[in-house]
C-alpha cells in the first residue's frame, strides 16, 4: 500500500498534451484556505509550481485559479471562489502565460544541455522572474564553472542553431533498469519516479515541467547578461515573445538615443563616446572656474562674517571652501548655494582645534529642524540642504553662531 487515498489522487492531463489549454473535470473537495478556496480535482490541466517553473493560472467555470501545488500526487488549485463537491466544472488555462513560461523553460534546457556538452558546466541554479502580470521577462541560469564573454557568444549561437533545427521534444519515464544506462542532468537527488525530457541531441535532463513539442516553438534565445556568481558563473537569458519584447524595448532606447544625439543607430557607441570626452572637458573647466571663483570669494572674505551665498558653487567646492576659511576665520563658516524657491545646499566647517569643544553634528540637526532639511557629516565638516530663504537662513546663522 501507497498510503495515498487513490480517490484524491488527480490525474496529470498536461503531460499527455502540453498544448491543451481546456478540460473538464469533477470536484473532489473544496475546502476553505488562506485568501480564498483550495480545490482537488479528478483531473487537471494545471501545472502546479515544480522544475523551476511556475503554477499556471486560469478559470474553472467562472471562478478564477491564482495558484496550482502538488502534495503526495494531489493537485491543489486555489481558487478565488468555492466549488460544489461532486460537480463538474470546465476548466481554463491562461494560455499565453503557460506558453512563454514554456518558451523560458525549454530554452534554459538548450542553453544549459550546450553549457555542459561544450563547456562541461553543471547548471547548479535556475529561476523565472515574473512581471505583476505573471508573465515571465527572463530566466537565471547558474553555472559551476566561469565562462568568458566569447564563450558566452558561442553558447548563444549554438543555442539558436539548436532551435532553428526544429527538433522533437520527448518526455519519457524510463525504468530503474534503463536509468542505469543513461547519462541525464539532474540539479538534485530524485527518489520518486523519473520524469526525462530529451531536448534531440542537445540535452537529456530528469524535469517534471511541461515543454514546447519542437524547438521551433522557443523562437529566440538571447543571452542579455551574465556574471561571476559562486565561483562559476549566471546568464540571464530571455527566450521566445520575451526576447521580442526586450529588442523591441532596446529598438525604441536605440531609436530614441539616436534621435538625441543626432546620429545614426549604427553609430551610437561613437556619438556617446563623443559626448562623455565632452562631458569631461566641461567638468575640467567648470573645476577651473569653480577654483578661481573660491580664491577670489576667499582673498575678499570678511572674517566677521559666518556664511557665504554663492549659487554657482559644487558640492566640492564647498566643502573645500568652507574648510578653508573657517580655518582663517578661527571659527564656523556656512557656504550655501541655490535659491529661496528651491532651498539651499550647504556646507559648514570648524577649525581643527575647535572640534573638540563644538559639536558640528549637533549644528545640523539643530539646523535640519530649524529651517527644515537634512544634514550630517564629520566632527569638522557638515553637509546638507535646508529649505528656508536667505534671510530666514542669514538671521539663524547670526543668532546661533554669532
Amino acid at each position: 500500500s501507497t498510503g495515498k487515498d487513490v480517490s484524491r489522487m488527480t490525474e496529470k492531463l498536461f503531460y499527455e498534451d502540453s498544448h491543451r489549454t481546456g478540460f473538464t473535470a469533477k470536484v473532489i473537495s473544496c475546502e476553505e484556505a488562506k485568501d480564498g478556496y483550495r480545490v482537488v480535482l479528478d483531473q487537471t490541466v494545471f501545472f502546479p509550481e515544480g522544475g523551476g517553473q511556475y503554477a499556471d493560472t486560469g478559470v474553472l467555470g467562472t471562478v478564477n485559479v491564482t495558484d496550482v501545488h502538488e502534495k503526495d500526487d494531489v493537485i491543489y488549485h486555489y481558487t478565488t471562489a468555492p466549488l460544489e463537491v461532486g460537480s463538474i466544472v470546465t476548466g481554463k488555462i491562461n494560455w499565453e502565460e503557460r506558453f512563454e513560461k514554456m518558451q523560458q523553460h525549454t530554452g534554459e534546457h538548450i542553453v544549459s544541455g550546450l553549457a555542459f556538452s561544450i563547456y562541461g558546466c553543471n547548471n547548479v541554479g535556475f529561476h523565472m522572474s515574473e512581471n505583476e502580470a505573471g508573465i515571465v521577462e527572463f530566466i537565471t541560469a547558474d553555472f559551476d564553472s566561469e565562462l568568458n564573454a566569447e564563450q558566452i557568444r558561442k553558447l548563444e549561437v549554438e543555442a539558436n542553431k539548436a532551435v532553428f533545427s526544429n527538433f522533437k521534444f520527448e518526455c519519457f519515464y524510463p525504468s530503474p533498469e534503463e536509468l542505469e544506462t543513461m547519462n541525464f542532468r539532474s540539479k538534485k537527488e530524485i527518489k520518486e519516479e523519473i520524469r526525462l525530457v530529451r531536448a534531440g541531441d542537445v540535452d537529456l535532463c530528469a524535469c517534471c515541467a511541461p515543454h514546447v513539442s519542437a524547438s521551433g516553438e522557443i523562437g529566440i534565445i538571447k543571452i542579455k547578461d551574465f556574471m561571476r556568481y559562486k565561483g562559476g558563473v549566471r546568464v540571464t537569458v530571455c527566450c521566445g515573445f520575451s526576447a521580442f519584447a526586450d529588442y523591441c524595448a532596446r529598438q525604441t532606447a536605440a531609436e530614441e538615443i539616436s534621435r538625441m544625439l543626432s546620429v545614426k543607430q549604427t553609430d551610437i557607441a561613437e556619438g556617446v563616446s563623443r559626448l562623455l570626452s565632452e562631458v569631461e572637458s566641461e567638468k575640467r573647466r567648470s573645476r577651473r572656474l569653480c577654483d578661481s571663483l573660491c580664491s577670489s570669494i576667499e582673498n575678499g572674505f570678511d572674517a566677521e562674517s559666518h556664511a557665504v551665498f554663492e549659487p554657482q558653487l559644487d558640492a566640492q567646492s564647498r566643502r573645500n571652501l568652507a574648510t578653508r576659511l573657517a580655518e582663517k576665520r578661527g571659527g564656523i563658516v556656512f557656504i550655501l548655494s541655490g535659491d529661496d524657491d528651491g532651498g539651499y545646499d550647504y556646507a559648514a566647517a570648524v577649525p581643527e582645534k575647535s572640534a573638540a569643544s563644538f559639536s558640528l553634528r549637533s549644528a545640523a540637526r539643530e539646523l535640519s529642524v530649524s529651517l527644515g532639511g537634512s544634514g550630517g557629516g564629520s566632527p569638522v565638516l557638515i553637509c546638507g540642504r535646508i529649505f528656508s530663504d536667505c534671510i530666514s537662513i542669514q538671521k539663524y546663522i547670526s543668532g546661533r553662531f554669532g
